[in-house]
């Protein structure tokens, strides 16, 4: 992981308790942001290694939801969509399936242009499937 010159990083030891839980220490909360009930997305990436971010649902008003069959071409129609729109995207994921990727995304935007944004990525070639929704 890259880390720009001017963020520090810190580094902190907590156990796994008999019930798999993690106590995460008041300061990592504060840093974050993190209140009671916050999600968080758990990664793996690599052998024994374990990124913990929060979802940032306080942020995020929208899901997104986008199936592929053009991931290359689609995709970038898309993103530029979603700029135009103004929409922020604060975290996705997407995965391959039979030909086809799913992408979901939680966003921030102006929920007055949802359905200009779901008019325009319709028109999108190469998008087979979309379920734009707003998070309460």
């Amino acid at each position: 992981m890259l880390v720009p010159r001017n963020i520090v990083m810190r580094f902190y030891k907590t156990k796994v308790d008999m019930k798999g839980r993690v106590s995460l220490p008041m300061e990592i909360r504060n840093i974050v942001d993190m209140r009671y009930g916050d999600e968080l997305v758990l990664e793996t990436a690599g052998n024994r290694e374990l990124v913990i971010s929060p979802v940032a649902m306080r942020k995020a008003n929208t899901s997104v939801k986008i199936v592929f069959t053009d991931f290359s071409s689609g995709f970038r129609k898309a993103m530029k969509t979603l700029v135009a729109h103004k929409a922020d995207i604060l975290r996705s994921e997407s995965k391959s399936d039979d030909g086809s990727v799913h992408w979901n995304a939680l966003v921030r935007m102006n929920h007055s242009q949802i359905q200009k944004l779901t008019k325009r990525l319709e028109k999108i070639e190469g998008i087979a499937g979309l379920k734009i929704t707003k998070e309460e």
